[in-house]
């Protein structure tokens, strides 16, 4: 792949580019979209049009979609660190969404071979493209911290609003519109898919060319369109990625393990190679292990709330309509309230002086968990009156913890990217975004390994959850409390020196 450091220049951008801005927004959205939207129809379609007469096609769909996931972030290192190499960000995200469109239209033909083909360019589309993307992002946001707080919010509120359209969309459409009677027409989701992915290329189009000047612009354009080595590369690429889905379960987690500790080893790597650098690269490592922490945390936290939900309504006649689908909804709903809150709040705090930093936010993120754990206890102390059938939930402090949980989580979430750009090399951006997404994406593995390994510290009864809060919410104020005298310990040394 050419280099157009000449074309892309490291972060001279100073101020925010909303044109820009909109336009590598709605790109992501647009691929998140497609992402979601086909999620719920790979082990579907796979079943039931592409090996419809196989009784072993199911276990081989499930592995299938499994190794999708993971393979998706492990191989993300991968175009991350050629995208860093050759700064070529822009045609990492183009040839990466171009891959993505061809691999959902290649899902649509019901063959098997085409089919794994087809979710192989579906991997190595979204390696390139998701790191690479998210530098462009970075790119409009300007230097002044408390725009690049709104800016990385909004882009979390726009994926989280395409994980909740995207399955609405695709299943009314394949079920009420081009759907027959008891069936489906699942290959109207990929279609779907391929289409909204060409919306992500015209808006990645439309967004760096505001972002690049329109001589900057057309080399790059000719650049893309002439490496051949690219397109080698890529032949090559594919051939990999399909033989890694054979890789069993286990395979793909120590896959997963070992392309971060490769990401973090070629993250020292550089900062050995700059002076100053070690202290910047030790401050992202504290944030990628706090994210890795709170993905653990969080995932438990979501399955225990809504099993705290679904038993309020077993017992509550008046809210038998609510299924559990919807329930798994509420915390997509509880971030579509809490961003405009914290939105405001971060227009209005930065107009003072008492803005705080990257680490004054982490104390405050993980003072907002403590209190939500302490909200899930009171929510759940009157859950039972000493008789199993009795059952008495405080509506508002769950409503609380919902609200809590979301904040939290679109907290946790943007301190992470901003961990990204305040703390890691101009020269490995994609690089540390493409760790940071790992670890957030094995946090959330190594939860549901404890929750398998150790199925105590879930249970269905309302009695066990409520003593499961309790110990939970001690020991992570413990964990909070240790945390934030680290945190507070670098935050002031960073005041002193500075």
């Amino acid at each position: 792949m050419t280099s157009v450091s000449a074309t892309m220049p490291e972060r001279v951008e100073t101020s925010f580019k909303l044109d820009s801005f909109l336009g590598l927004s709605f790109s992501i959205f647009f691929e998140r979209f497609a992402f979601y939207g086909i999620r719920w129809a790979l082990v579907l379609y796979f079943v039931w049009e592409v090996l419809p007469a196989d009784f072993q096609a199911k276990f081989e769909g499930e592995h299938l979609y499994s190794a999708f996931l993971a393979l998706m972030l492990s191989l993300g290192v991968l175009g991350a660190y050629i995208a860093d190499r050759c700064q070529c960000y822009l045609n990492a995200a183009r040839v990466g969404v171009c891959l993505m469109a061809l691999g959902v239209f290649m899902i649509v033909m019901p063959d098997p071979t085409a089919f794994r083909i087809g979710l192989s360019c579906l991997v190595l589309g979204n390696a390139l493209y998701r790191p690479g993307s998210l530098v462009l992002f970075s790119k409009t946001l300007g230097a002044q911290e408390a725009k690049q707080d709104v800016g990385l919010t909004l882009m979390y509120f726009l994926v989280n609003l395409a994980g909740f359209l995207a399955p609405l969309v695709t299943q009314y459409l394949a079920t009420r519109v081009f759907g027959a009677e008891n069936k489906m027409a699942l290959q109207v989701v990929f279609v779907v898919a391929g289409l909204s992915l060409l919306l992500s290329l015209a808006c990645l189009h439309w967004g760096s060319k505001k972002l690049l000047t329109r001589d900057e612009f057309s080399d790059s354009v000719w650049q893309f369109l002439r490496t051949k080595t690219l397109w080698i590369g890529i032949l090559v690429s594919l051939v990999l990625v399909y033989q890694l889905f054979t890789l069993s379960k286990q395979g793909l987690t120590i896959l997963s393990w070992a392309s971060l500790l490769v990401a973090v080893a070629l993250l020292f790597a550089d900062a050995a190679s700059h002076k100053n650098a070690w202290k910047r690269l030790l401050l992202f490592m504290l944030a990628l292990v706090l994210s890795f922490a709170w993905a653990i945390a969080n995932e438990f936290l979501q399955v225990d709330i809504e099993r705290i939900f679904m038993n309020w309504i077993k017992i509550n006649s008046s809210l038998a309509a609510i299924s559990p689908m919807l329930v798994a909804t509420f915390s997509i709903f509880a971030i579509f309230v809490v961003t405009p809150l914290l939105v405001g709040l971060i227009s209005l705090f930065s107009k003072s002086k008492k803005y705080p930093d990257l680490w004054g936010k982490w104390a405050l993120a993980l003072l907002l968990n403590v209190l939500f754990f302490c909200m899930l206890v009171i929510a759940s102390r009157d859950l039972f009156a000493g008789l199993e059938n009795t059952f008495s939930l405080t509506t508002t402090s769950l409503v609380m913890a919902y609200l809590l949980q979301a904040g939290v989580e679109v907290m946790v979430t943007t301190l992470g990217y901003s961990a990204v750009l305040n703390f890691a090399s101009t020269r490995r951006l994609a690089l540390a975004f493409a760790a940071l997404l790992l670890a957030n994406r094995l946090g959330s593995q190594a939860a549901g390994f404890l929750m398998g390994e150790f199925p105590s510290l879930i249970s269905n009864s309302p009695t066990e959850i409520h003593q499961h809060f309790e110990w939970a919410s001690t020991g992570f104020a413990l964990l909070a409390g240790v945390l934030l005298f680290v945190i507070m310990v670098v935050y002031f040394r960073n005041k002193k020196a500075s």
